[in-house]
């Protein structure tokens, strides 16, 4: 479930099929503090998916811990994606306790 492939992400350990580094779950889930189901839910991935990252992570962390010292924790396209989310969640909620 997790590979690298050089012109994918710099070659950055990634879930299979996805734009999503391990680095980046290792950033929401344990430096972030998001719950297992808040990630699968904001990435749109499987819970299975985030933990085989973590797996990953716990048996090569002094290479992960390095990228996100170095500021690299967070895909720009992520945070962009989680700011759309988060704009039509929120339209959502407003509109269901304003209705017109």
């Amino acid at each position: 479930m997790i590979e690298s492939t050089p012109n994918v992400l710099g070659g950055k350990p990634r879930i299979a099929g996805t734009r999503i580094r391990v680095q980046d779950i290792v950033g929401y889930h344990l430096l972030g503090g998001w719950s297992v189901e808040r990630v699968a839910e904001e990435l749109n991935i499987t819970p299975a998916e985030i933990h085989a990252a973590l797996s990953y992570y716990y048996s090569h962390h002094d290479e992960i811990d390095r990228d996100i010292e170095a500021g690299k924790s967070v895909d720009p396209d992520l945070l962009r994606q989680f700011e759309e989310r988060r704009a039509k969640i929120a339209a959502r909620l407003e509109t269901k306790q304003n209705p017109s």
